[in-house]
């Protein structure tokens, strides 16, 4: 008996120990899959933002966030990193550390519902998945709003399961959820997605339960939410979504699962295929009539409905990165219908083709180099060797004048305020103030100097052209200034250069 003990002892420790090598090879392997390119990729506007956002003071911090759209917990985070080093591939690393512990969450939540090997491949398709690699190399908060949503469902999922647990996950839900809450402004609605677990187990005291931990969430929000009706009236006035239709809905679903820039014959054989693969899993999980799985396909299908609904209701948005969380989720019943049939030919093909997604879609993510990462860092060398320091380098619009400030900071630029009320006018005059760069209204001729580049976007020229427009602060320069020679095209940027006339 001793020794039948011994050896069920030794055989349980290997299975434990090959799990954690299992779950840590693939950790690792996403985690390299997300440090490639992450100091040569060129940075976006939001990512600037956050950047110049997060320098500054935390109070300075919370005045920025306050005129924007969002809370500040991500920036707050983002500002301590910044006290050890500026690149961009350290500041890059906090997402890359966040996806780590969503791997994590995203391991556990799957093993308690489905067992090891769903957690396995639910980690393997979220760790190359283009999607979540490129939220893991953006400085954004949406990792950070990914982990409190899925740290607060995997709680509410351990408390269904197991009640003698409650006052341990009491505490952790809080935690996550309020981590949710203070990283995006619509994060309640992927937690009130969550909830949904409601209608999934009736027992009136897991109810009474869950609302406690709700309503504590939404207490220790109270701080913030006096704010949320002033960047509700923000999201009004300036966001760029349109309502959405089947095409957006299409669009989101594709976005979800691959990267959407890439050649059209690729995009067409990547629709085909994820629309295909979620028809199918679907369509299994019907007859399965198991209520883990109908627990999933709820929340994931709740939290797009409900953005898609406040869209019709105020202003759209039904952006594919709010409901990041639905992709995730996305992930583990895929890889429960392919483990359920991996004796089937029909679980070997739906493999094959989520393989296959990231496969065509990886390279082109990672070799993309148009807006909104055009090539900012090569204008900037450009212009570092042509400008002098009496130079004005005179940005079209914010989209270009924050990367090319971030790459090099000692050159005179400033960027022109969008036409008020537009669907670009969305930095408000107290977030300018705060990152220190306040937007020049108009061109004054006198208050110019002798020599000016002028940097604006390929796309944004050929939009005017189709109006039968030039572009007209262009037009207002060359009524003030010389223009030098014809333009400088850098990929999809063009930079102007104008001396005073004598």
């Amino acid at each position: 008996m001793v020794g039948e003990k011994s050896s069920k002892a030794h055989n349980f420790q290997l299975i434990i120990r090959n799990e954690k090598l299992i779950v840590i090879a693939l950790i690792v392997f996403a985690t390299v899959l997300r440090i490639i390119r992450i100091a040569t990729r060129e940075i976006a506007y939001d990512d600037a933002f956050s950047f110049f956002l997060s320098i500054k003071k935390l109070n300075v911090i919370v005045q920025g966030t306050i005129a924007d759209t969002m809370p500040p917990l991500y920036y707050f985070a983002l500002h301590f990193f910044t006290l050890i080093r500026n690149e961009i591939w350290f500041l890059r690393t906090l997402n890359i550390l966040i996806s780590i512990a969503i791997f994590l969450i995203l391991y556990f939540l799957s093993r308690e519902l489905f067992g090891k090997e769903t957690g396995y491949l639910a980690l393997f398709f979220a760790a190359i998945s283009p999607f979540l690699i490129y939220h893991s190399q953006e400085l954004r908060m949406y990792n950070l709003m990914l982990l409190g949503q899925l740290g607060y469902l995997y709680s509410l999922i351990i408390i269904s399961n197991h009640p003698e647990k409650f006052k341990k996950y009491f505490f952790v839900a809080i935690i996550f959820g309020t981590i949710a809450l203070y990283s995006h402004n619509l994060a309640i609605v992927g937690l009130l997605a969550s909830n949904s677990i409601y209608f999934f187990n009736k027992c009136s005291q897991l109810v009474r339960r869950q609302a406690l931990i709700f309503i504590t969430m939404l207490i220790l929000f109270l701080p913030w939410a006096f704010f949320v009706p002033q960047q509700i009236a923000k999201v009004q006035t300036a966001f760029w979504t349109p309502k959405p239709g089947i095409l957006e809905i299409i669009q989101a679903i594709i976005t979800s699962f691959a990267f959407a820039p890439m050649p059209l014959y690729w995009m067409v054989i990547v629709t085909i295929i994820i629309i295909e693969v979620v028809a199918i899993v679907l369509l299994w999980i019907n007859r399965q009539k198991q209520t883990s799985l109908y627990f999933l396909v709820c929340i994931g299908l709740m939290l797009p409905t409900l953005l898609f609904i406040i869209s019709y209701l105020t202003r759209p948005v039904f952006v594919p990165r709010i409901f990041i969380l639905s992709t995730v989720l996305a992930y583990i019943l895929i890889s429960r219908f392919v483990i359920a049939n991996r004796h089937a030919v029909i679980g070997k093909v739906v493999l094959a083709s989520m393989l296959l997604v990231s496969l065509i879609s990886l390279p082109y993510y990672y070799t993309y180099q148009s807006f909104p990462r055009s090539s900012f860092l090569q204008a900037v060398n450009y212009l570092e060797i042509n400008a002098n320091q009496d130079t004005l380098i005179l940005h079209d619009s914010k989209l270009s004048f924050f990367p090319m400030m971030y790459y090099a900071p000692e050159l005179m630029q400033t960027y022109l305020a969008d036409p008020e009320g537009s669907a670009n006018d969305t930095l408000a005059l107290q977030s300018q103030e705060a990152l220190g760069y306040v937007a020049m209204n108009e061109i004054s001729g006198p208050d110019l100097p002798d020599n000016l580049f002028f940097v604006t976007f390929v796309q944004s020229e050929h939009e005017y052209n189709q109006l039968g427009l030039s572009n007209p602060h262009i037009v207002k320069l060359k009524t003030i200034y010389k223009q030098e020679g014809s333009f400088k095209t850098i990929d999809d940027i063009k930079i102007y250069h104008f001396e005073r006339v004598p």
